[in-house]
């Protein structure tokens, strides 16, 4: 089984995050997993009108039959972008991190929220929680700018912001909602007792790959 892990904007440093996580999350990853990225997608990807941009690029890339050779996908982006009609296009099982965390957190008792990186995206999660009747879901920004994703002092502001949040919801699940926190996962759940979801990590679970 080969399986396809393409990220849905073009920010080769998040491309290599992906990579790395996936190593750590699975011992089978050079026999299992075949990586890409949209060259020509926004460098992330934050509300409507990026959302639009890749989702172009994302259709046009699966309409090239050589695309469309893996046993299943993988879309690494949490606004779940072309999510159906990817599906439509291959004709096999296709996942994304936003509909994977939120199968992943029915499954857990207690409060569950989305923390997206700024406001921009949370009109659009609000509508895909609701598509995945879990509209019991609040989202929740972490007004934070993704392009700083890399610097060192983003991890600290992260965990304080996260803090906050949680301080104030007083949930249980917090979703990690966007595709570059997928890097920082094991490292905040060494600060917090609840649990921190990761959409890549619940992806690779319904995908059938196991650390």
């Amino acid at each position: 089984m080969k399986t396809l892990i393409l990220n849905a904007n073009s920010d080769k440093k998040v491309n290599t995050i992906i990579v790395n996580r996936v190593k750590k999350l699975s011992q089978k990853y050079k026999n299992h997993f075949s990586f890409d990225y949209l060259r020509n997608a926004p460098m992330s990807i934050q509300g409507k009108q990026d959302g639009a941009l890749a989702k172009k690029e994302l259709i046009k890339y699966f309409k090239q039959k050589n695309n469309r050779k893996f046993n299943n996908y993988i879309l690494c982006c949490f606004d779940d972008i072309a999510l159906d009609e990817v599906g439509s296009l291959v004709h096999k099982p296709v996942f994304s991190l936003c509909q994977s965390s939120v199968a992943c957190s029915n499954l857990l008792p207690g409060k569950t929220i989305i923390l997206t990186i700024n406001k921009k995206s949370i009109e659009v999660i609000k509508k895909l929680v609701k598509k995945y009747n879990s509209s019991n879901i609040k989202i929740y920004s972490l007004n934070l700018d993704i392009i700083n994703i890399h610097n060192k002092n983003f991890s600290m502001r992260l965990r304080k912001n996260i803090s906050s949040i949680v301080k104030k919801t007083k949930a249980q699940n917090v979703i990690l909602g966007s595709t570059g926190l997928t890097k920082y996962k094991e490292r905040l759940q060494k600060y917090f007792t609840i649990n921190l979801i990761d959409g890549l990590e619940c992806s690779l679970q319904l995908a059938g790959v196991r650390k």
